[in-house]
């Protein structure tokens, strides 16, 4: 199954300097799947803005499970050009959509 994921499993938030970094881990919601093609793919979100101190994002570190699941169980079945960050919640609306393969390394 193809994964669509709004945020990552592991986040790690900067409130203004390096020194006073945390990471936090949220929880993810799946909210919607699509079923018309041969592969699945799924739409997870989660939801920043219930961590305290949470004003800056300074990275986004994503990892999965390494299982074997995708093309004929070839590949993790992450997607990362499918990785962004909408400011609205709302993940139908796409003129607010940060995506990864837009980030400057």
């Amino acid at each position: 199954m193809k994964s669509l994921f709004r945020l990552t499993a592991a986040a790690v938030a900067v409130a203004g300097a390096p020194a006073f970094a945390v990471t936090v881990t949220p929880t993810f919601t799946q909210v919607a799947i699509d079923t018309t093609t041969a592969q699945q793919s799924a739409v997870f979100q989660a939801d920043l803005t219930g961590f305290a101190g949470l004003t800056e994002i300074g990275s986004i570190t994503v990892t999965d499970t390494n299982g074997t699941s995708g093309s004929a169980g070839a590949y993790s079945g992450f997607d990362i050009d499918a990785l962004f960050i909408d400011m609205d919640g709302d993940y139908l609306t796409t003129g607010d959509q940060h995506y990864a393969s837009s980030f400057k390394k």
